[in-house]
């Protein structure tokens, strides 16, 4: 379950604010100066030295470069370039020897000027999303020492769990140290996807004319990366004028089937989380969020294709006939109102309700591929 491939090989991860990323040279000085400060490290034995800061530094780099993934570094773009790590980490009986390892850690730490701004909650929350969708973890722990209530709220607002039969007493810290008692927090896949599923709502938004001005940004972006992708396309209803939907741009990249793996290291570097249960070995799926000057935040997707799969034939059929048949794009239009209302938190009434207008698309696509 925990040995990583190339499709999970240093992987940067970008929210709404931040991007946990691999560390660099000139995130030592800042680190030492934050493990030096006792407000940061109230709830750990002790300050650290810039030595110990240093090799600290280095295992967690060593870490992500072995594996792809670790206690990321973060940065804020456009505030600051390092403000601490957040991240998953392997616990095994080697290095604590408690009831609940081997297991699979999420943790943070950040600068005292970055506290109170929701980053500890935002980064972690995409640190679950990739452990639990990428990595595809059974279960993630948290654990600190009992009072430390600052790192427990935190713990709470991204849906884990604290049983109190759970607790534990660290086995590196001396019988009768304040800090030895520590609470330990789960949660497993399951329950992460029904949290997830009850936040989502399906919505119909408007078309807006600055659909094609993102997806222009973001395919210079990328084909300044991926230089071997034969194709990229605007898909989805964003890619066509008038047609509303969730807003997410939709993005459709072939290449030959031997570039794929390849071409998901580079998606990934450039902030694409990859999603394995959503895709096929003909389709790899990826999501992003970025800052959007409408919404503040945007979902963008990619759907990487082999050429001339019949994947991306479904997803560039479906847009021309769109485009070429104003009468089905205004009954699809329609479709897509009725079933956000209808279907509300439930994907799969909200995809068969949909269903009609792909099947009637199947003989347009067909006869287009065929000629």
């Amino acid at each position: 379950m925990l040995s990583m491939n190339a499709m999970t090989k240093n992987a940067n991860l970008k929210t709404e604010r931040l991007v946990l990323r691999q560390w660099r040279e000139d995130d030592l000085e800042l680190f030492a100066r934050m493990n030096a400060d006792p407000r940061v490290m109230e709830y750990f034995p002790a300050t650290l030295s810039k030595e110990e800061s240093d090799q600290m530094a280095k295992r967690m780099e060593m870490k992500i470069a072995e594996r792809g993934w670790g206690w990321w570094a973060v940065s804020v773009p456009g505030v600051a370039e390092f403000i601490g790590f957040i991240g998953l980490n392997n616990v095994d009986k080697s290095n604590l020897a408690a009831h609940f390892t081997p297991a699979i850690e999420i943790g943070w730490r950040l600068a005292f000027d970055y506290w109170g701004k929701g980053y500890a909650t935002e980064g972690a929350k995409a640190a679950l999303s990739y452990g639990f969708e990428t990595l595809d973890l059974s279960e993630i722990v948290s654990f600190t020492a009992v009072e430390n209530m600052r790192s427990r709220r935190v713990m709470e607002r991204i849906g884990m769990h604290h049983n109190p039969s759970d607790d534990f007493e660290h086995p590196k810290l001396p019988e009768g140290h304040p800090l030895r008692k520590h609470v330990l927090y789960r949660l497993n896949q399951k329950e992460w996807n029904v949290q997830r599923h009850q936040k989502q709502k399906y919505v119909y938004k408007p078309y807006s004319k600055i659909f094609p001005e993102l997806f222009q940004k973001e395919k210079a972006r990328i084909s300044s990366s991926l230089k071997h992708a034969l194709a990229i396309e605007h898909v989805g209803s964003t890619a066509i004028p008038d047609l509303g939907g969730k807003g997410i741009i939709d993005i459709a990249i072939a290449v030959i089937k031997e570039n794929m793996e390849n071409s998901s290291e580079i998606l990934q570097e450039l902030g694409y989380q990859y999603r394995p249960s959503f895709s096929t070995p003909d389709r790899f799926y990826f999501i992003a969020y970025f800052p959007d000057p409408e919404e503040g935040s945007r979902r963008y997707h990619i759907h990487l294709t082999q050429v001339y799969s019949k994947e991306w034939k479904e997803l560039i059929g479906f847009r021309d006939y769109l485009l070429a048949h104003p009468e089905a794009l205004a009954e699809y239009a329609s479709l897509k109102k009725q079933a956000a209302v209808a279907a509300n938190q439930d994907g799969n009434l909200y995809r068969k309700m949909k269903e009609p207008m792909f099947q009637k698309v199947q003989s347009f696509i067909k006869e287009l591929y065929d000629k």
